[in-house]
């Protein structure tokens, strides 16, 4: 029994009186509206009409029944209303996820930018280097940088690459030397990124003729944010790898130097990853879109900073 159905046609007939009227303002059969009063009181095990030869009409229990099927049959047109409104006009809130330093580079600039083109989504954003769960609903969307891809359930597009590169502050580099190729780094103190998509202690560097060397690094010290990363480099704690867009503002004023300017570390993919391709809401559908045209040329643009920087790491008074 379709319950809310004979609701819908039980309303109708007390408002317009007649079972011939009901039927024919719902384009139904006049068997089938008498059908679902049947249906209905068998159900309730409660007579709702008074029916003769020449009129129907509601018992008490009818008339109170009536009114409680009005109030669910409200609720319930309400409800589809607004979950239509939610699939078409952004609103409410959008958890994102990102790792932390793609985060604060570019995905809370990326916030401010939808959020002035769709005003009634409020953002929850989460930063961290544990791979989100998505299946769980404690978030909609999450923006990472990974290499192998996780898990391979989840619905995903690319956004574009980052490439890993050698940084040490100049004092460090004056102090100790500038390596001159990847076996030099032995002799180094080493600092390593830990994220959930990557193991630090093992660098893959490959060089400019796509010959890779892999090293096994003995870590002084591992951080699993690349801008503290970042920060160890500058006080001179060792060498560290760094996403491009986490080290760039670091090497244009100089605090960070470039170390083996010929090599890269693992080029990661950056992917915006979410549960499900199907029935997707209009904040989400929204953010994923917007993402996917904001993010892929400010990524380009780090790459090509990145190039145009001064190629050798050189410190004060160490031959390169």
């Amino acid at each position: 029994m379709n319950t809310l159905h004979n609701m819908q046609i039980f309303v109708r007939l007390i408002d317009t009186g007649s079972f011939t009227s009901a039927a024919a303002s719902l384009h139904l059969s006049l068997g089938t509206a008498s059908r679902a009063v049947s249906e209905l009181e068998e159900h309730l095990r409660t007579r709702l009409l008074h029916r003769s030869t020449r009129r129907v009409s509601p018992t008490r229990e009818g008339l109170a029944y009536a009114e409680r099927c009005r109030r669910i049959l409200a609720d319930v047109a309400r409800a589809e209303d607004d979950t239509a409104l939610a699939a078409d006009h952004p609103s409410g809130l959008l958890r994102v996820h990102s790792f932390a330093s793609l985060g604060h580079r570019h995905i809370m600039p990326a916030i401010q930018a939808y959020r002035e083109r769709h005003p009634d989504v409020h953002v929850e954003l989460s930063l961290s280097q544990a791979l989100a769960n998505l299946f769980d609903g404690s978030c909609d969307t999450s923006i990472v940088a990974f290499s192998p891809p996780p898990d391979a359930e989840l619905a995903s597009f690319q956004l574009g690459r980052s490439q890993r590169i050698l940084c040490a502050s100049p004092g460090y580099l004056a102090a100790r030397g500038v390596p001159q190729s990847p076996d030099d780094l032995q002799l180094h103190d080493c600092l390593t990124l830990r994220t959930a998509t990557s193991s630090s202690q093992r660098w893959c560097l490959e060089g400019r003729d796509r010959v890779s060397v892999t090293l096994a690094v003995d870590s002084v010290v591992s951080i699993n944010i690349a801008e503290s990363l970042a920060t160890a480099a500058r006080e001179g704690m060792g060498i560290a790898p760094l996403p491009a867009y986490a080290a760039l503002d670091e090497l244009r004023d100089g605090t960070l130097v470039r170390v083996l300017p010929q090599y890269t570390i693992d080029t990661r993919e950056i992917c915006i990853l979410y549960p499900s391709r199907r029935f997707i809401d209009a904040r989400t559908r929204s953010w994923i879109n917007f993402i996917c045209d904001w993010l892929p040329p400010r990524l380009d643009k780090d790459e090509a900073a990145l190039s145009e920087l001064a190629p050798e790491a050189e410190a004060p008074g160490v031959a390169a």
